[in-house]
């Protein structure tokens, strides 16, 4: 999620200036004291960019005397310098992690409106590797996750089925006649939908249901016939021929006609 987009050039520079001015490290103190409408993230992100830097080193405090305010911000100051890829990851003794148990609410929450591990990473101001480490750290992280999308689906495919096989549902019809509001209870019924239950079929039965017919043919590699189907054509094939030079000879005898020397007439 970008931080420049939701505070303007003016603001970034008065932010700017009194971190700088600031003995304080870490940017917690700063969203808090300037009220800025980014997170201590998106402020470490540009300052690193922008090349932030203290106008004078932070007074350090002498050993054995660390206040326990001191000791929050300083965690705060780790936790926020860290980048975002190693931050939770489980070969990293001592590094805080940005998880919190809210967290796994609000991915729920986010997946059930059909959010991706891309889009939960923009939400929580991390990059999507940490999702990732975060699913397989956190189980009850990776169990809300899991339960959002299920849901998500679950209502989908009802709402699909309801609209292939017809559904009905109470309603209340509104009528004004002269001034005066009217309101009756109604049912309102919803036919089947051919193109939802198409849809399911296809996607439940694609076996039965689908739109391509796969034709299977049989390919012969010898394209002539065995030799006894070869001798049987022969044979019919002479036969015919002599049934139909028989049947020439009858007719030229009745017409008187001879073929060579011979006479026509004889």
């Amino acid at each position: 999620m970008a931080a420049l987009s939701k505070m303007p050039p003016e603001q970034w520079a008065h932010a700017r200036t009194t971190w700088e001015a600031d003995p304080r490290d870490g940017y917690a103190w700063l969203v808090d004291a300037l009220s800025l409408p980014v997170s201590a993230q998106g402020v470490r992100k540009t300052a690193l960019k922008d090349q932030w830097a203290k106008l004078k080193p932070p007074v350090s405090m002498a050993p054995g005397k660390v206040s326990p305010a001191r000791t929050e911000t300083l965690t705060k100051t780790i936790a926020e310098t860290l980048p975002d890829a190693p931050d939770d990851a489980p070969d990293a003794p001592g590094r805080p992690s940005l998880y919190r148990p809210e967290y796994a609410t609000l991915a729920k929450n986010y997946t059930l409106l059909g959010a991706d591990d891309a889009q939960l990473a923009e939400f929580f101001e991390v990059s999507e590797r940490t999702v990732h480490r975060w699913k397989a750290a956190y189980p009850e992280f990776s169990e809300a996750l899991q339960q959002g999308k299920a849901q998500a689906d679950a209502r989908v495919a009802h709402s699909l089925y309801q609209r292939a096989t017809g559904c009905s549902h109470p309603d209340t019809h509104v009528s004004n006649y002269q001034g005066q509001i009217t309101l009756t209870p109604i049912t309102k019924h919803y036919p089947p939908d051919v193109q939802a239950a198409t849809f399911w079929l296809k996607n439940r039965q694609p076996a039965h249901w689908k739109e391509r017919v796969e034709v299977q043919a049989e390919i012969k590699h010898d394209p002539f016939p065995p030799k006894e189907v070869l001798d049987a054509i022969y044979e019919k094939a002479l036969a015919e021929a002599a049934e139909r030079e028989k049947m020439l000879i009858g007719r030229r005898e009745r017409l008187g006609i001879t073929f060579g020397n011979r006479d026509l007439n004889d």
